[in-house]
């Protein structure tokens, strides 16, 4: 049973850091994913789920915002802003 709990917390975990703004907000596709993993938890926590909402006009997506940082990580010739951490370039 203790592996159970363990279990239903981890996923609760990940609930948790994919209902943060700027995650579930960003588009219709995220606002799924927070939703159906809300659903499992429910069944799993036997509850109604509580559903996130969000009008398409609001989603992050629409509202061009920049996810470059002020200031650029550094490794030897390269940096962050190259996608080296991405694409290893």
């Amino acid at each position: 049973m203790n592996e159970i709990k363990r279990r239903i917390q981890t996923i609760n975990d990940l609930l948790y850091t994919q209902g943060r703004d700027g995650n579930w907000d960003y588009d219709n596709y995220m606002l799924g994913m927070y939703n159906g993993m809300e659903l499992m938890v429910a069944i799993m926590e036997n509850r109604e789920p509580i559903y996130k909402e969000c009008k398409e006009e609001d989603f992050l997506y629409h509202k061009k915002i920049s996810a470059k940082p002020e200031t650029s990580l550094r490794l030897g010739n390269r940096t962050v802003d190259d996608g080296f951490w991405f694409f290893g370039r």
